[in-house]
């Protein structure tokens, strides 16, 4: 049975969540935060919101800024440590989003991000989440999943996969 859900970051505003859930939404997945260590400002609104109007959470994503498998795994260690404060339970899903605008960042540090560094910074991310208690999961578009996941080689054994496909009915790769 399909299931109407959201993803959101502050890009989205304040958000009146009762008009959400009349709207048929049913699941929300918010931002956790960017980059080495910043919350989205949104973040914990978001959830106190959504859960007030009855949209379920199931999961949080984090948006990559990782150059390197150390700072991925920090990474997830910060989301997992800004799900606990929030308040959201061991069930949540934590998802890794490393994206094209990761890739384009890292080449202007002098970090080209491969298929291998793209894996092994997923792992690391996943690792550190699962370790803090919480289950993980990798967020990427059809096209980056193409040139960057191996057709799903890539995605550690147990994460929850999450495919992105913007145009027409969903598809399943």
């Amino acid at each position: 049975m399909a299931m109407k859900g959201i993803d959101v970051s502050y890009f989205q505003g304040n958000i009146d969540w009762t008009k959400v859930k009349k709207a048929g939404i049913e699941f929300a997945i918010p931002r956790i935060g960017y980059g080495k260590g910043t919350v989205d400002s949104k973040f914990n609104s978001y959830i106190s919101g959504a859960t007030s109007a009855g949209v379920v959470i199931p999961g949080a994503y984090y948006f990559s800024y990782a150059l390197t498998v150390e700072d991925a795994k920090r990474e997830g260690e910060f989301a997992a440590r800004a799900c606990t404060e929030a308040g959201l339970p061991k069930t949540t899903i934590i998802f890794f989003d490393l994206e094209y605008d990761s890739v384009r960042y890292a080449k202007e540090c002098g970090v080209t991000i491969d298929q291998d560094l793209c894996i092994a910074m997923t792992a690391a991310f996943c690792k550190a989440v699962e370790n803090a208690g919480f289950k993980s999961g990798v967020y990427a578009n059809v096209d980056y999943y193409n040139n960057y996941y191996k057709k799903g080689n890539g995605i550690p054994e147990g994460s929850t996969f999450w495919l992105a496909y913007w145009n027409g009915s969903p598809i399943i790769p």
